[in-house]
């Protein structure tokens, strides 16, 4: 008799290591989200954002990832200074992170500038974000920051420019040129119930006036579900 129940409990057992190995696998193959007819509906975090027409996919990733989408403008806009060097120009980017967070966007922020934390999100940014770029030379400059509105719910926008540096070969010199640019735009928090969407929108600073129309259209179509819950802290912290 106990040689028998000792098989059930085995088996019963067995039977749990397999669904819950399954449910592992099932969570790892989760959808982030899908792009239907240039409209992104992130499933995890209760929100769409519909993409204009000048602009295409930047890579929509089919597993979870804090990094949700980016999106990528069709023409590129080399400044001036690098046309005999235009592989160095920024393309016009967009770029969508999402993860759980209880910090205060002050502090998130904060974290970021510092690039010393080991928080999977932050990481995400820290390695993809032109602002917030781990380890370049120059840090960003926030020239200013507001409270807004997106989507109906309560955010803060930073409006940012970034300087850079590269060696650039002018036709027919012999001698490289140092050029100094700015990359410009905005970053956007949108924070929810336990969660932050970060989005940030960039380009060649020659190029922002007329981008911004475009960076806005984005901004101005992003919807977000019942289901993403209210913001259980304050968007904007007192003395930013």
């Amino acid at each position: 008799m106990k040689i028998r129940m000792a098989r059930i409990a085995g088996l019963a057992l067995t039977a749990i290591l397999v669904l819950g190995m399954g449910l592992t696998a099932q969570a790892k193959k989760e959808k982030v989200g899908v792009l239907n007819k240039g409209v992104f509906t992130d499933n995890r975090f209760g929100f769409s954002i519909t993409m204009p027409k000048e602009w295409r996919d930047g890579g929509l990733r089919d597993e979870y990832s804090p990094e949700r989408i980016s999106f990528l403008y069709k023409r590129t806009r080399v400044p001036a200074r690098l046309r005999d060097n235009p592989e160095e120009a920024l393309r016009p980017i967009v770029m969508v992170f999402a993860d759980s967070n209880t910090l205060p966007t002050t502090a998130f922020v904060d974290s970021l500038r510092s690039g010393l934390t080991k928080d999977s999100f932050r990481d995400k940014i820290l390695n993809k974000s032109v602002f917030f770029q781990r380890g370049a030379p120059n840090p960003a400059e926030q020239l200013r920051v507001q409270n807004v509105k997106i989507g109906g719910r309560d955010a803060v926008q930073y409006q940012m420019r970034r300087e850079y540096a590269v060696q650039v070969q002018p036709e027919g010199r012999s001698v490289p040129e140092l050029v100094r640019e700015f990359r410009s735009g905005w970053v956007y928090l949108i924070p929810l119930e336990g969660a932050l969407v970060y989005m940030e929108l960039v380009c060649e600073r020659q190029f922002e006036n007329e981008l911004q129309p475009e960076f806005e259209a984005f901004i101005n179509s992003v919807t977000f579900d019942q289901a993403a819950g209210d913001s259980t802290a304050a968007p904007l912290e007192s003395g930013e």
